[in-house]
């Protein structure tokens, strides 16, 4: 008798998460949607995962216990195993609501002409409490890859046979395989974002995304080097990052490498944005002011009575051409924002990118000498990485 294959595919690689694990698993066997194999992959652990594993008894569940290979090793041998139309992988420490498999899919149903979905999430800690809920920007799939967060979007389903057109996960890469991969399939898949959170990403002191910043920021940076070219392939492609861009259609290699330095901004890697910045500024000097300058600085609580951001903003209003004195009122705004970020004890290199004044991006644009004068009191007072 034959059996047939199953919707889906999740796989779960797995070392040393004894704490967590039974709240994963639980959380996949007990999906509304049930058509799915989940593959397990006992990576080496020492700390009684084996024991936990033979618990096991559900006949949709395979393990397979290993020597230690690492996490992308372990995905990719598990979707050369993996039987499912559909695939997804996810960690052991984390939490995926019922509806999981069930919203993505639905998401994909609604749109049969795409092969990715994937959806908002909670994060949460050590104890199961919810910290907060990232909202991926569906209006900008690649930020899947570079959630504010420093990581990606740990809830989403692609078809299988994507691998054989983009292949497998760069092994070479052990903590920003995603953001590589994401790259890839973006070129052949347009994503449907699912607005409900379906799963509970779990920080804590012992999770790569604490412990492996550094290598995670470094390794996310040379994913988007190396599809640089491809993110610039053409107006849609670049249009899936930033949205629409219709008054400079031919900035598009700059804009990319903006991309590339918000990944290494937001990875918590502001040394690394600072190539990014060089490239775009040597192309064109039209930049994001305030996103460059507070790319240390995330304070928009602190700031929302300020009485300078309120005096930049009615300066810009005169739809005039910035004068030196609209140029040292952003100044002084960047230099309060640093000593804000001081006084509140924030750790610069830690908070989210916040562009204070939009209204202040179209004259970065337009305005070669409003780039150069801004940036150069900024380096001056310390406030761009180097």
């Amino acid at each position: 008798m034959t059996v047939s294959a199953p919707k889906v595919t999740v796989l779960m690689p797995t070392y040393n998460q004894c704490r967590y694990i039974d709240k994963a698993v639980r959380s996949i066997l007990t999906q509304s949607f049930t058509d799915f194999e989940m593959i397990i992959f006992n990576d080496g652990s020492t700390d009684g995962t084996a024991d936990y594993l033979a618990t096991i008894t559900d006949p949709r569940v395979r393990i397979i216990h290993q020597e230690n290979i690492g996490f992308t090793c372990s995905v990719n041998n598990g979707i050369r195993l993996a039987r499912g139309e559909f695939i997804t992988w996810i960690g052991s420490d984390n939490i995926h609501e019922p509806w999981f498999l069930a919203a993505l899919l639905g998401g994909l149903a609604a749109f049969p002409e795409t092969g990715f979905a994937y959806s908002a999430f909670y994060l949460m800690d050590e104890n199961d409490t919810i910290t907060s809920l990232v909202s991926c920007n569906h209006l900008a799939p690649r930020n899947l890859a570079i959630s504010e967060n420093g990581f990606g979007a740990p809830t989403f389903l692609y078809r299988r046979s994507y691998h054989d057109v983009v292949g497998y996960y760069d092994e070479d890469m052990k903590y920003a395989c995603d953001t590589d991969f994401w790259e890839r399939i973006l070129r052949h898949a347009k994503p449907v974002y699912v607005i409900e959170p379906t799963a509970r990403f779990r920080e804590h002191g012992e999770a790569a995304s604490t412990t492996k910043k550094d290598v995670i920021g470094q390794d996310m940076g040379k994913a988007i080097m190396r599809n640089l070219n491809e993110i610039v392939t053409g107006e849609r492609d670049l249009a899936s990052i930033y949205g629409s861009h219709p008054d400079f259609p031919t900035d598009m290699f700059a804009i990319a490498c903006d991309f590339g330095a918000k990944v290494a901004l937001r990875t918590r890697n502001p040394r690394m944005a600072a190539p990014f910045y060089e490239q775009a500024l040597s192309l064109t000097p039209r930049r994001q002011l305030l996103e460059t300058l507070t790319a240390y600085v995330g304070l928009s609580t602190h700031l929302a009575s300020n009485e300078l951001l309120a005096k930049v903003s009615a300066a810009l209003r005169k739809n005039q051409a910035l004068t030196a004195d609209d140029f040292e009122l952003a100044a002084s705004l960047v230099l309060e924002m640093r000593a804000l970020a001081v006084s509140v004890a924030v750790d610069p290199a830690q908070v989210k990118v916040l562009l204070v004044c939009p209204v202040l991006e179209r004259y970065m644009w337009r305005d070669r000498r409003t780039y150069s004068y801004i940036s150069t009191l900024a380096a001056q007072n310390g406030l761009l990485p180097s």
